[in-house]
């Protein structure tokens, strides 16, 4: 078999899963909308009786803007927090060329060793 070859067939195999993989995170979507539409009728059915029928939607509302500013002040802490963490010029800069340099070896030797492997038992299918 050539590299053109097993390039398009591990091509074609990354795709598929890749596309069954994105099937099933859609279904979860769809799944976590349903059960966030779900409750949130439930919520407003719970609540209607004790505060009114325009409280009980607006605590509902409240609750998502919490959730909602919440989840801003997570993601804006949190990239603060990354860049501001100090790096050390000579060992950080040091460091993360080797580090890349190993793991494109690993890598390499990986992708290898699956193509030989490929290859003698595409050989023993043959006979």
């Amino acid at each position: 078999m050539r590299l053109s070859e097993l390039a398009s067939a591990a091509f074609k195999n990354a795709t598929a899963g890749l596309v069954r993989t994105l099937s099933a995170y859609a279904v979860v979507g769809v799944c976590a909308l349903a059960a966030v539409a779900i409750t949130t009728s439930a919520s407003i059915l719970a609540l209607e009786p004790h505060v009114g029928s325009v409280f009980a939607r607006l605590i509902v509302a409240g609750v998502f803007v919490l959730i909602g500013a919440g989840a801003v002040l997570w993601l804006h802490f949190g990239q603060r927090a990354a860049s501001a963490a100090p790096l050390s010029a000579d060992s950080a800069a040091d460091r993360e060329p080797r580090k890349q340099d190993a793991r494109s070896a690993q890598i390499a030797m990986i992708v290898e060793a699956v193509m030989q492997g490929y290859s003698l038992s595409s050989r023993r299918s043959d006979r």
